[in-house]
């Protein structure tokens, strides 16, 4: 059966160790629980626009990935969804993130800026919480001052 690409697909594009591009076509908006975990030789990642939520363990493992590009329709990333990344150095997110709010745990918020890369990193490969991604015009600017 050939592969139906439709309005709603959404390219994911992945380069290996050995810089060979793996395109993928995904069909949804939502990149599921486990969904390419333990791949050790995933590079470099770039989620195409439509995906609004990627799930837990998503990416979990693959230890040679050091970096991700994500894209402005991305709201949320669930806990564990790059725990493990042990390589991940960048995560390059759109000019209109204004703001990162990362939950940790059970505890209180963390809102990071977009320019504090390595702290979104390590959060990230540590797994602590889901991450919330606010762009202009979500929210009021005065809750966050």
């Amino acid at each position: 059966m050939p592969l139906k690409i439709t309005k709603d697909s959404c390219f994911i594009r992945a380069i290996d160790t050995d810089g060979e591009v793996l395109p993928i076509v995904y069909n949804g908006h939502f990149i599921g629980r486990n969904f390419y975990e333990n791949h050790p030789n995933l590079k470099e990642l770039e989620i195409g626009e439509r995906i609004v939520e990627i799930g837990e363990r998503a990416f979990e493992g693959c230890t040679s990935l050091t970096s991700v590009k994500l894209p402005a329709s991305l709201k949320i990333i669930r806990q564990d969804a790059f725990a493990g990344c042990t390589s991940l150095q960048k995560v390059i997110l759109d000019e209109s993130v204004t703001k990162i709010n990362c939950q940790i745990g059970r505890g209180g918020t963390l809102i990071l800026r977009p320019s504090h890369n390595e702290m979104v990193v390590k959060h990230l490969v540590a797994g602590h919480g889901d991450i919330e991604i606010l762009h202009r015009g979500e929210f009021d600017p005065h809750y966050w001052d």
